[in-house]
């Protein structure tokens, strides 16, 4: 499979405004891992005027995934 093109502050931004605007006025809690666009200062604020709480996943830890064991 292949994309052609790439996910963007300014596409992530819109994603948050799609979401906003299906639950209206509710607070979102958005669960995200830790790319930079996700934890980019213009995002942060946007989320904040959205109503949107980021919840971050833990560091990638190769000890909790199962299938490294397997690969070792």
């Amino acid at each position: 499979m292949q994309v052609d093109y790439a996910l963007t502050i300014e596409i992530f931004i819109e994603m948050l405004d799609n979401i906003s605007g299906a639950v209206g006025n509710e607070k979102i809690y958005l669960f995200m891992d830790r790319a930079s666009y996700h934890r980019n200062e213009d995002v942060r604020e946007h989320m904040k005027k959205l109503n949107i709480e980021p919840v971050y996943n833990v560091a990638y830890r190769f000890e909790f995934n199962p299938i490294e064991r397997l690969w070792a």
